[in-house]
C-alpha cells in the first residue's frame, strides 16, 4: 500500500532527532511538507540543515510545547510558513528512569508537562484552527507500552503515557464531528542507535526479549509506517485507537512454559 501526502503539512514536536527526526523524514519522502520542532536550537539547526540537503519542503520552529504560548506559537508559525497545516504528530517526549521514591516533583512535573500537557495544549491549538479553516485533520499522539505496562523506575514515565491514551480517546469523542482523527501509536523497546540516539542496554534488552514473540527489539521504520498510516486517508474511518507497534511483547508472558494440565 503507497501511502502518499503530497499537498499536505505536517508538524513533528521533538523531531530534532531520534524517533521523531525519523518521522519527520518518512512524511518527506511521502511528499509532505513538515515543520520540525524542538527546545535546543543548536540540535534543531542541525536536523533541518541535513534534510535541507534532501528536501526543499522542510522548516523547522523552536518552540517549548509544555506551556501554553508555546504550543500556540508552533501551530501559527506552521500555518504562518506552509499556508495551512493538516497532520499533527505529538512525539515529543521525556523518558526517565527514577526509582518511586527518588521522584522528585521537579521530575514528575518535568515528565507530565511535556508528555501530557505538552500534547493537549499543541493538540487544543491545532484543533481550534482545524475546526475554523473546515479542513479537518489527523493527530497522532505517540504513546509507548508503558501505557499498558509498567516497570521499576517509570512511575512518572508509565502514568503520563497511561493518562495520554485516554487523552487520545477523549479528543475523539469531541473532535470526531469536526472531521479529525485522533488516534495513538504505542511503540515497544526500540533500537535508536541508527538513528544518531542512544541504543537500550544489552543486559535490559536479554530480558525484555524474553517475552517478545518476535524476538526482536523494534526498529524505527517499524513505527514510522503505523504513524503514516493512522495519518493517511487509509485510516479515515479510524479515531481513538492505539496500535501497539511492540513485537507482541503486551500480547502476554512468552516465558512462561505451557500449564500443566490440573493435578488430582
Amino acid at each position: 500500500m503507497l501511502i502518499e501526502f503530497v499537498d499536505k503539512v505536517v508538524l513533528v514536536t521533538g523531531s530534532s532527532g531520534g524517533f521523531g527526526l525519523a518521522t519527520a523524514e518518512a512524511f518527506l519522502e511521502s511528499g509532505a511538507s513538515v515543520m520540525l520542532n524542538g527546545t535546543k536550537t543548536q540540535k534543531l539547526e542541525a536536523a533541518l540543515e541535513d534534510l535541507k540537503d534532501r528536501f526543499e519542503n522542510v522548516e523547522a520552529c523552536v518552540a517549548d510545547i509544555s506551556t501554553r504560548a508555546g504550543g500556540e506559537d508552533l501551530i501559527d508559525e506552521t500555518q504562518r510558513r506552509f499556508q495551512s497545516i493538516d497532520i499533527l504528530v505529538n512525539n515529543a517526549g521525556i523518558t526517565q528512569n527514577t526509582a518511586f521514591l527518588e521522584i522528585s516533583e521537579t521530575q514528575w512535573d518535568a515528565v507530565l508537562d511535556t508528555n501530557l500537557k505538552g500534547p493537549f495544549l499543541t493538540s487544543q491549538a491545532f484543533a481550534k484552527q482545524a475546526i475554523a479553516s473546515g479542513r479537518g485533520g489527523k493527530i497522532v499522539n505517540i504513546l509507548s507500552g508503558n501505557y499498558l505496562w509498567t516497570r521499576a523506575g517509570s512511575a512518572h514515565y508509565s502514568s503520563s503515557k497511561a493518562a495520554l491514551e485516554m487523552l487520545t480517546r477523549s479528543m475523539s469523542i469531541e473532535l470526531g464531528p469536526h472531521g479529525i482523527n485522533v488516534n495513538g501509536v504505542a511503540p515497544g523497546l526500540m533500537d535508536l542507535a541508527r538513528r544518531g540516539g542512544r541504543g537500550p542496554a544489552q543486559a535490559f534488552v536479554d530480558i525484555y526479549l524474553k517475552d517478545v514473540p518476535m524476538g526482536r527489539i523494534g526498529h524505527v521504520e517499524d513505527v514510522t509506517g503505523a504513524v503514516l498510516f493512522m495519518a493517511s486517508t487509509q485510516a479515515d474511518f479510524i479515531t481513538g485507537s492505539t496500535v501497539l507497534v511492540d513485537g507482541g511483547y503486551a500480547a502476554g508472558r512468552v516465558d512462561l512454559p505451557l500449564a500443566p494440565p490440573p493435578e488430582g
